[in-house]
């Protein structure tokens, strides 16, 4: 949903001591006020400073990534810190861009957190595992002129340097900026950059825009602070952006024996071990194409495709195949030329040889994968038949997704090289296939899912009140399900379909009950709650609220099945349905108003006996229409026809059988 699209990123790559650096030959219009802007995208998660300032070893401000993903704002000065703010939120994603915005403001009297912030994703940043905010008229020292700026890294023994993309980088001199005016939320809420180019640019601010690959740190502020580079060439800008992000390798699953670089591109395994990595981008739908280059390994098996299961880091299990190893679903092309999968291998192909360039075409649509060797496509496919999706000479038929892209090998020291789009390919790209980009991925069927669905958070204050809802979209909940997050106080859930004040808990079989203080109304933008002691609304206690809109309201009967339904709330975009029925004690269906099948079904007696929380799953088993699961219990699958009436969902109505807790006569 990019109303303005970011063209370019720059790729630092740590092990290439790679920065931009700038000694400012002018005083900074203020050395007491900054705001710093960028959009960041993790490559090895470690330390390592993003934005940074430096004299010697013992003066330095720095913005900084910590080892296990904390966002931090510190200077030190004559080696004592003068302010240290250390967030306890992670970032940890590898496969997510982020927008970091740091504003710093020592002017005022006492500088608190109204002065000194960080905006994560465009939310400002509350908890901190440090906050020491400096003393009134504490200088940063960026820009300053006998202190060298840079940006991922640190003028200070050649370490610290951050390792991943950056993407329009800012900075604003005597400015204190908050998030909303460098970047916005959308219309399905989720926060994306703007054009930036016409804010205030003054003294020794600037804009960094990567737009120019033989000069990366080119300022574009009209005020010409350039930076010069170091370890950085002109293939490290990358159209890998906030707005078109593309697939990388996953740092958070890297065996400690493999090395990742490159900006998450490159797989470097360690000599004699198993090497296993699978990418960020998930394929669902769609045609794709990527090719990945494989070297520097005469030993051991290589090979490369696509998986739908996760695997152990650690080389227990994994992508591919491993002699001894537990298998995944993965389906690849090996080196020696074979085809394998779970463990199976078969003719297929030709060797791969050092440096090969493998092309592999995934129509996700039809599930189909083909590969290729320097654009000879093997088995002898055609590039017609995989622009067709004619399955003759394909690798495997039959897929089924989501899947990610993969690569692995069994022993020896292999080096790997993705594209999975953010550079020329070698090959040729088939027509009607996508590189990996979220560019190009369809538009979702629900844009805005907090139309549907939020979670809200709050503390309880013993008194009468409203909740307001705090996403992107308001709606007025059809069911609510509450949680006491600081007590044992059982679950909550009250809804449009029974009506206000009557609850019931989901880790209790006992019947419906009224609490006039529970929840009192379903509002327009949250509901309201009555003093609510017992698990709504403690003083002083935290909780959760799960809010679903329904049909907008108690509905009406669905006489779909042999059983007409009270009434039936349903919403067929959400895909949820909610409704009372009562039971006659013969096998029954029940309509649902959903016009699909549903996944899920969950009953539950709310009057008349206690009873449990009866649950169908379609993922259960393989016959789950034979078995249910109790949701108040942590008892194992049970295998009973008297409960779903051994008949699976249809997109009209579920089936029961003559199980009292489901269908007892005038329950």
């Amino acid at each position: 949903d990019a109303a303005f699209t970011v063209d370019y990123s720059c790729r630092f790559n740590d092990d290439d001591s790679a920065v931009l650096y700038k000694t400012f030959g002018g005083s900074p219009a203020s050395d007491k006020k900054f705001t710093f802007s960028t959009w960041i995208k993790l490559g090895n998660i470690q330390e390592g400073n993003i934005y940074s300032a430096a004299k010697d070893g013992f003066n330095f401000t720095y913005i900084q990534l910590t080892s296990t993903g904390q966002l931090r704002l510190s200077r030190q000065a004559s080696a004592s810190i003068a302010f240290d703010l250390k967030t306890t939120q992670l970032l940890r994603d590898p496969g997510a861009w982020y927008h970091i915005l740091v504003a710093y403001d020592s002017t005022p009297s006492t500088p608190s957190s109204s002065d000194c912030y960080f905006y994560i994703n465009g939310v400002k940043v509350t908890d901190f595992a440090t906050e020491t905010y400096p003393s009134q008229n504490v200088v940063h020292d960026y820009t300053a002129t006998d202190y060298r700026t840079d940006v991922s890294g640190f003028n200070v023994g050649g370490g610290l340097k951050f390792d991943g993309y950056q993407s329009q980088t800012a900075y604003f001199d005597n400015q204190k900026l908050t998030a909303t005016d460098v970047s916005e939320f959308g219309d399905n809420g989720v926060w994306r950059p703007i054009d930036i180019t016409g804010l205030t640019y003054a003294s020794n601010s600037f804009l960094l825009d990567y737009a120019d690959s033989s000069d990366l740190g080119n300022d574009i502020s009209g005020l010409n602070n350039d930076f010069t580079s170091s370890g950085l060439a002109a293939n490290d800008q990358m159209p890998d952006t906030p707005t078109q992000n593309h697939g990388v390798l996953s740092s958070i699953s890297t065996a400690s024996h493999d090395t990742l670089s490159d900006g998450n591109l490159k797989l470097v395994g360690g000599s004699g071990a198993d090497a296993h990595q699978l990418g960020t981008f998930l394929m669902e739908s769609g045609k794709w194409y990527w090719e990945v280059t494989v070297s520097s390994d005469s030993e051991g098996t290589k090979f490369l495709g696509i998986s739908g299961e996760p695997f152990s880091p650690a080389g227990i299990g994994g992508f591919g195949y491993t002699s001894g190893q537990s298998q995944y679903t993965a389906h690849t092309f090996v080196g020696d030329g074979n085809k394998r999968t779970s463990g199976t291998s078969a003719s297929y192909g030709n060797a791969m040889s050092n440096d090969d360039v493998i092309g592999v075409a995934y129509d996700a649509d039809n599930g189909i994968i083909w590969f290729s060797i320097n654009d000879t496509w093997q088995n002898s496919a055609t590039i017609g038949e995989i622009q067709s999706s004619d399955g003759s000479n394909a690798a495997y038929t039959g897929l089924s997704g989501p899947v990610v892209a993969g690569v692995g090998n069994g022993g020896g020291s292999p080096t790997y090289i993705c594209n999975f789009g953010a550079s020329a390919y070698a090959g040729t790209q088939p027509s009607g296939y996508n590189s990996l980009s979220t560019a190009n991925l369809a538009a979702p069927a629900i844009k805005d899912g907090t139309e549907n669905f939020q979670t809200t958070l709050y503390t309880g204050n013993g008194s009468t009140r409203n909740i307001d809802q705090t996403a992107n979209s308001t709606f007025q909940p059809d069911l609510v399900w509450l949680k006491n997050r600081d007590q044992t106080d059982g679950y909550k859930l009250v809804d449009a379909v029974r009506g206000v004040t009557k609850e019931l808990s989901s880790d209790s079989n006992a019947v419906e009950s009224t609490d006039a203080d529970g929840v009192t109304s379903f509002d327009s933008d949250g509901f309201g709650l009555g003093t609510g002691a017992g698990g709504y609304n403690d003083d002083t206690e935290d909780f959760v609220a799960w809010q679903w809109l329904a049909g907008g309201g108690a509905g009406s009967s669905n006489e779909d099945g042999t059983i007409n339904t009270t009434t039936t709330s349903v919403n067929t975009t959400a895909g949820i349905s909610m409704g009372t029925y009562t039971g006659t004690g013969s096998a029954a269906t029940i309509g649902h108003g959903l016009g699909v099948a549903p996944k899920m079904v969950i009953v539950k007696e709310r009057a008349n006996d206690v009873g449990n929380w009866y649950v169908y799953h379609a993922s259960n088993t393989s016959a789950p229409e034979t078995d249910y699961l109790l949701l108040d219990s942590n008892a194992a699958t049970v295998d009973d026809a008297t409960v779903w009436n051994d008949t699976a969902p249809t997109s009209t109505v579920f089936s029961i059988g003559t199980h009292d807790d489901v269908n007892g006569s005038s329950d």
